[in-house]
């Protein structure tokens, strides 16, 4: 699956959270983007930020909800583990039974609590006979750590902020960047939260979307369309910033949805696929990182007609899974990059500072690595390939 690059010529504005690696006329993978290149090309999936910031304190968080369905409804679900350094709720249930019966919150490793009461509270107020006789829930909170911009230990988010992302969840495409449970993340040392994309599979008859919470890598790691462009801004660093403060190894969080009539075995084979997205971004799973990937599918189970079950079948037995593998991995990709491009600058907790990716660089570095790679062929190395551009832009700056 290869990655194409052009060049645009007017520089897209990332302030609403929408901007797509094609709007930097960088095109991820093969497959075709859904019309909206957005999660919410899913027919029935709904996503709802709450973004909290206080003034004049170091509280920078938010939660983001996802919703399989507009009912609520019980579907197929599968939930893979990557590295388990987390503290997820609801995934031992949805691997024993195979489905996914609430909505999806995303927050701060501190907010978990608040955010499984906030589910709770929002299903028993959807479906009051949940409250007759004796039934459990299954409450499916998945988070990352961001402590390095926000006071987590403070306790900021109470069910009630979880409740309006819950309750504000639409079929609108999903804000990226800073929103959401995304506020404080960092991603490759730099301002990191919430990206999605989507990519259409069998003729365009289904859908994948993709959605992660991004807060993992170091600066150096990032690569982007094949190339070492972490490598090369780090070694244009301003040596007076120095180095961002220490941070943990990280984590990511993958929602992986479709309108495919796939059950949970299939899900949680895509879901393994996950890792390969990550991967091309730059991104390692490192002993104290968490990466957890959870999907589901929009269609009930006992509504999937036989019909349907029977296509999925042979597309299994006859290779063409691979297509919905490809859409995971193409789609993870660019979430992650559309999480990067979309984050805005940070000043946070100890004045800690996570600087935007720099947008205005990339479409220059992309040419000019084209140009590298051309050289490269021609027998010259990484290490010169990088040495030359960084001298090249040096030199532009001189001038």
């Amino acid at each position: 699956m290869g990655r194409r690059l052009s060049v645009t010529t007017a520089l897209p504005n990332r302030a609403d959270g929408l901007l797509k690696c094609s709007d930097l006329g960088l095109s991820v993978g093969r497959l075709r983007p859904g019309p909206r290149n957005d999660i919410t090309d899913v027919p029935g999936v709904r996503v709802g930020h709450n973004t909290v910031d206080r003034p004049n304190t170091h509280i920078h968080t938010g939660c983001t909800a996802i919703k399989a369905t507009p009912t609520d409804g019980v579907v197929p679900a599968a939930a893979h583990v990557i590295n388990g350094y987390g503290k997820p709720t609801g995934l031992a249930q949805i691997r024993e039974l195979g489905t996914l019966e609430t909505p999806i919150v995303l927050t701060n490793t501190f907010a978990v609590g608040a955010a499984y009461q906030a589910i709770l509270e929002y299903m028993l107020d959807r479906d009051p006979a949940l409250r007759d006789g004796f039934r459990s829930l299954n409450p499916v909170v998945a988070e990352c750590n961001d402590s390095a911009l926000s006071d987590m230990q403070a306790l900021p988010l109470e069910p009630s902020a979880v409740r309006l992302a819950l309750d504000g969840a639409s079929e609108a495409p999903a804000a990226q960047g800073s929103r959401g449970a995304g506020r404080g993340m960092t991603l490759f040392d730099l301002k990191g939260g919430i990206g999605t994309a989507s990519r259409c599979v069998a003729a365009g008859r289904y859908v994948v979307g993709v959605l992660v919470l991004t807060n993992f890598g170091r600066l150096p790691e990032l690569t982007i369309a094949g190339l070492e462009v972490g490598k090369v801004l780090a070694a244009e660093a301003d040596d007076d910033d120095g180095p961002p403060a220490p941070a943990p190894p990280g984590s990511v969080v993958a929602i992986v949805a479709t309108d495919a009539p796939v059950l949970a075995r299939p899900l949680e084979r895509m879901l393994r696929r996950v890792q390969s997205g990550l991967a091309r971004t730059g991104g390692l799973v490192a002993h104290g990182s968490g990466e957890f990937a959870i999907g589901f599918a929009t269609t009930p189970a006992d509504v999937i007609s036989s019909q349907a079950l029977t296509e999925m079948t042979e597309l299994e037995a006859s290779g063409g899974i691979d297509e919905l593998f490809a859409a995971v991995i193409e789609g993870t990709e660019e979430a992650v990059l559309n999480s990067l491009f979309n984050a805005e600058t940070l000043t946070g907790r100890n004045g800690a500072t996570r600087h935007a990716f720099p947008i205005e660089r990339l479409e220059e570095l992309l040419r000019a690595a084209e140009g590298m790679r051309r050289d490269r062929r021609r027998g010259h190395s990484n290490a010169t390939w990088r040495t030359e551009l960084v001298d090249r832009d040096d030199a532009g700056d001189r001038n």
